[in-house]
């Protein structure tokens, strides 16, 4: 099966949602899944990472950098299943 997962944290980054889309995207390819991550730009990530596309980020005036990857490139990849997952919160 071919899985897409959208989110605004990623390795190497540290944090709950990073480390759970880590240990997903890995799971499921050892079991002979396609995985697909679509995220954010991170200074610190390795250049060639299998399957993982990162996309330049906007910074929000608290100083943190967020940004949603965009479903355009996912396109590509024609995904049969997508999950989403974002460290980001509201408060009205």
């Amino acid at each position: 099966m071919k899985v897409g997962l959208f989110t605004d944290t990623y390795y190497p980054q540290f944090n709950g949602v990073a480390t759970s889309v880590l240990m997903l995207k890995e799971n499921l390819v050892s079991q002979g899944h396609q995985v697909y991550v679509f995220t954010t730009t991170d200074p610190d990530a390795l250049q060639d990472e299998v399957n993982v596309y990162r996309i330049p980020s906007i910074p929000f005036t608290s100083a943190r950098w967020l940004g949603m990857a965009s479903t355009a490139i996912a396109s590509a990849t024609k995904p049969n299943f997508i999950r989403l997952w974002t460290a980001s919160y509201r408060t009205i």
